[in-house]
C-alpha cells in the first residue's frame, strides 16, 4: 500500500506493514502518550509488546525543554540499560507534539523514525517553547491507518480531512500526498 514509493502507507490496515520495518531493526523504541497508545494498541498490540515504549503523560505534554529532556533521558535508559544493542529506530504514535519530541530523539541519536499518526488534538496547537528549534526531520515511513485515524462512520470528505491533518502533523507537505490521497477509494 505504498502510495508513492517514499514509505507513505495510507489506507485501512496499513499499520500491519510496520512489522516489516521493525524486523529490519534490532532495538526500536515507540514514543507515545497514554491516549495515543490506547488509540493504536488494538492495531499494534504485538509490536508494542515486543518493543520498548516511552509512554508520556498527556496532561503535561508539550514541545518544551522539560518534555524534550524527559524523552531524551528515557531514550538514554532504553539505549544503555535495556539492551546491549543501541536504539536504532524511533516510532512516533501520535500527532504533532509526539512527532516533534520524536524528532529531537532522532536527531540526538542520528537514527530514522517512523510515524503512526493519530487524530490531532488540542495539544497540537500549543506553542513550541524550546531553546533549540524543532529538528526538520521527516519520518522515513508513515503508516496512516484509517482504523486509527478515522471515526467509525466518517464519510470520505471527513476521512480525507483527517488524513491531511495527520500527515501534515507528521511534517509532510501536502504536495507529497494530497493527490495520491484523493485517488484512493476508502
Amino acid at each position: 500500500m505504498d502510495v508513492d514509493g517514499d514509505g507513505i502507507h495510507i489506507g485501512f490496515g496499513v499499520s500491519e506493514d510496520l512489522d516489516d520495518v521493525l524486523r529490519t531493526y534490532q532495538n526500536p523504541v515507540f514514543i507515545c502518550d497514554s491516549t495515543t497508545r490506547a488509540m493504536a494498541e488494538p492495531f499494534l498490540e504485538e509490536e508494542l509488546k515486543d518493543c520498548l515504549v516511552i509512554e508520556l503523560s498527556p496532561e503535561d505534554l508539550a514541545v518544551n525543554d522539560a518534555c524534550v529532556e524527559r524523552v531524551l533521558s528515557q531514550l538514554e535508559v532504553c539505549d544503555l540499560g535495556q539492551s546491549s544493542v543501541p536504539v536504532d529506530l524511533l516510532i512516533a504514535i501520535g500527532s504533532g507534539v509526539i512527532h516533534d519530541l520524536t524528532r529531537f530523539g532522532a536527531k540526538e541519536y542520528g537514527i530514522p523514525f517512523a510515524s503512526v499518526p493519530t487524530k490531532p488534538d488540542e495539544e497540537d496547537m500549543c506553542q513550541r517553547q524550546t531553546t533549540e528549534a524543532v529538528p526538520e526531520i521527516i519520518p522515513r515511513w508513515v503508516f496512516a491507518d484509517a482504523q486509527i485515524l478515522c471515526a467509525e462512520g466518517a464519510n470520505r470528505s471527513e476521512r480525507l480531512d483527517m488524513f491531511t491533518h495527520a500527515l501534515e502533523a507528521c511534517g509532510l507537505k501536502q504536495e507529497l500526498f494530497r493527490e495520491k490521497l484523493e485517488e484512493r477509494d476508502f
